[in-house]
């Protein structure tokens, strides 16, 4: 342990918050960056504790941003969500992969358009940046179609200079021929929105394929590999630097998936992994090899226990 009371021996567990280190935890940073599914809510549900423990941290004069994978909405969509729920906020403390990629590919500017596998809410948060890009929607396969029919069909547009794969709903042959194609051209973009590779929903047994899983049925195909726009890439937070100059020693990021822990260390992060969501404490001891490098400096239950936690005992 570090005068700082982070974990410093590569090869321990992570550390459980209690009332022995709690204090220690919160003088370690001045930022939280906070998923939001699995750490805040479930669906329509609020984790219990967690908009108080929010509303604690602002109030101990933490800057808090949500950091959400959701790569259906725009930054604007996403504040009203947390808004709606009773969190604090506003745009400015919302990061997404949509408003994300609009930021790398101003950066980089770039003037063509860019082919969505995804959502309306990417076409939007591009439009924001003055970026075109293809209409999303259906790219219909019916019964009487042979495969000659579908390569005939589609053609491709020579505009496109960028690819980019995120959750559809929509997803078809054609679509992912047309995603395959694009990206096969070296000089054509080929950017992963999430690496989220599914999504569950608490009380329901079916499990979507995520954007991840999207984006690596395409790479595969492509024989190339994107490049990740939101968590765990560094592309995420150095839209967040450029909007508020993050001290990384100072900001801490509290997730429920690897790829928000790996987010922390890619980035120089302090890091919290709760139970509340994907992960479980089964996950924690059979994490090895490659996963337990990217292991959490700390982790809790829920959110919602730090305040249980900084209450005296009775």
């Amino acid at each position: 342990m570090s005068d700082s009371g982070l974990p410093t021996d590569a090869t321990r567990l992570p550390t459980l918050l209690t009332k022995d280190n709690i204090n220690i935890f919160l003088d370690s940073f001045d930022n939280i960056l906070a998923d939001c599914d699995g750490v805040l809510w479930h669906g329509p549900e609020v984790i219990e504790g967690s908009r108080e423990t929010l509303q604690y941290l602002l109030e101990c004069n933490k800057r808090v941003i949500y950091i959400t994978n959701d790569s259906n909405h725009t930054r604007q969509q996403i504040t009203e969500k947390v808004n709606s729920k009773g969190f604090p906020g506003t745009q400015e403390h919302v990061m997404c992969p949509a408003f994300t990629l609009g930021h790398y590919l101003s950066a980089k500017k770039f003037h063509k358009k860019v082919y969505v596998v995804g959502s309306q809410g990417v076409v939007d948060e591009l439009k924001n940046f003055g970026i075109s890009s293809s209409p999303i929607g259906h790219d219909k396969v019916t019964d009487d179609d042979n495969l000659s029919d579908v390569m005939g069909r589609y053609s491709l547009d020579p505009d496109v200079g960028a690819v980019t794969v995120g959750f559809d709903l929509h997803i078809s042959l054609p679509k992912l021929a047309k995603a395959t194609s694009y990206a096969s051209n070296p000089e054509c973009l080929f950017l992963s929105m999430a690496p989220d590779e599914n999504h569950k929903e608490q009380n329901n047994p079916l499990v979507l394929p995520g954007s991840g899983a999207f984006a690596r049925c395409i790479a595969v195909a492509a024989q190339r590999d994107p490049i990740v726009i939101g968590k765990p890439s560094v592309h995420m937070f150095q839209a967040l630097q450029e909007i508020h100059q993050l001290d990384p020693t100072r900001t801490i990021i509290v997730g429920d998936r690897w790829s928000d822990i790996r987010f922390g260390h890619n980035n120089g992060l302090k890091t919290l992994l709760v139970l509340s969501g994907f992960s479980k404490l089964k996950d924690l001891e059979d994490a090895v090899s490659e996963t337990w490098s990217y292991r959490p400096h700390f982790y809790i239950n829920k959110l919602g226990d730090i305040m249980s936690l900084m209450k005296p005992d009775s």
